[in-house]
């Protein structure tokens, strides 16, 4: 389970916020919007987000920061 300490530890420039659910919320590839990753088993967002978002770099391979970079590009 993470604790919002945890969300400090985030790297990923597009991450927006967690929820208390199996749900992460990131910038999209749509200007104004964001988009919604939910989880559906447990575990799944504490380990995507020890992968991806809260990992050194490791946020590059992530699909929803690649598609969000896009309109930076």
């Amino acid at each position: 389970m993470l604790y919002d300490d945890d969300y400090k530890r985030v790297n990923c420039p597009f991450f927006v916020r967690g929820t208390k659910s199996r749900s992460i919320v990131c910038e999209s590839a749509i200007e104004g919007a964001n988009v919604q990753l939910n989880f559906l088993k447990a575990g799944g967002k504490e380990e995507y987000m020890t992968s991806f978002c809260c990992s050194d770099g490791c946020w590059r391979g992530c699909v929803l920061y690649q598609n969000a970079m896009e309109k930076y590009e």
